[in-house]
């Protein structure tokens, strides 16, 4: 089962598969068991690296350059798969450093530019629900203690010209409405940030819609069949051939129908719940912590709930339809 691997996280330059260098960044104080990829793509004319990281392992981004034969003035762009605290938690630095322009998806733009706004819009998406977690710990202590903005928006079908490697980006929402990834052919290899998430993974999940992470999935699996992609490259696991990267997608995919069947349960067994207890009842079932992220992945499947006709919300809470 590709949910049963762990991950090492003991840093540094972890290989190459086409011009994608791995750079592993262990995530602070995840139990040093779970990591952050970041994936430096030097081309004959331009360098760029795919997301920054956790702040607290900025050292060992510059570690990585220099392991890379790079001085930090030969980075040319940073590429962001979206607005995530471990995935932006050194772009004013790297800006400082290296000059390097921000490229990402305009839709999160803002929150990119701005880390309490970026905090905020997440950890603060439900203030009425108990606990009210603090942003300092639960987020902003991933970033540094400043932002950089986007200076070019790129959307699915645009091409990072690097010189003799050209990436395409390919729109990835779900976990982050605004996810990007980005595809090389001549390697046939495809790099993401958050689209497909391990099982062991601590928390429930983190998607915003439901149906449109579902559709990404499908889409992952119907673009490396169609185009033959052999590698795939994701932020918290190791790299994958094809056949395990189809059957990783398929599996966030159908883990998606049974959250929200266990959502539902729950709702039926406790007609009239409120939405903290709701998301405690789910998380204990899935045996995952009641954090903010299940908040915004429970969210997305009531909205679609609501939508669909299945459940309605009343002053007593929720109820099914």
């Amino acid at each position: 089962m590709v949910g049963s691997i762990r991950e090492e996280g003991n840093g540094g330059v972890h290989g190459q598969w086409g011009p994608f260098h791995m750079v592993d960044l262990p995530l602070g104080a995840m139990d040093n068991k779970t990591s952050v990829r970041l994936w430096v793509v030097r081309g004959s004319t331009k360098t760029a690296i795919i997301d920054s990281g956790v702040h607290a392992r900025y050292a060992q981004v510059l570690e990585a350059f220099d392991a890379l034969g790079m001085a930090p003035h030969d980075l040319d762009y940073l590429l962001l798969t979206h607005e995530h605290m471990d995935h932006v938690g050194n772009n004013a630095q790297l800006v400082r450093d290296t000059g390097c322009a921000v490229l990402a998806h305009p839709l999160r733009a803002d929150r990119i530019a701005d880390n309490v706004l970026n905090a905020e819009t997440i950890v603060h998406a439900f203030p009425d629900v108990e606990p009210y977690f603090d942003i300092q710990p639960e987020y902003l202590d991933w970033m540094g203690p400043d932002a950089a903005a986007v200076d070019r928006f790129i959307t699915e079908g645009d091409t990072i010209d690097l010189g003799d490697t050209k990436i395409e980006v390919v729109e990835t929402p779900g976990h982050s409405m605004a996810e990007i990834g980005f595809y090389h052919g001549d390697s046939n290899t495809l790099v993401l940030g958050d689209p497909l998430m391990p099982a062991y993974d601590l928390v429930l999940n983190l998607y915003e819609d439901p149906r449109t992470m579902q559709a990404t999935h499908r889409k992952i699996i119907d673009m490396i069949r169609d185009r033959a992609i052999e590698t795939v490259l994701t932020a918290h696991h190791r790299p994958l051939p094809a056949d395990e990267a189809i059957t990783w997608a398929q599996e966030c995919h159908d883990r998606i129908d049974k959250i929200a069947e266990t959502i539902l349960k729950t709702i039926e067994s406790h007609p009239g719940i409120e939405f903290g207890p709701l998301r405690d009842i789910v998380c204990d079932k899935w045996e995952k912590l009641k954090e903010w992220r299940a908040l915004v992945t429970i969210n997305g499947h009531l909205l679609d709930f609501e939508e669909k006709g299945v459940v309605r919300k009343s002053e007593k809470g929720w109820k099914r339809v």
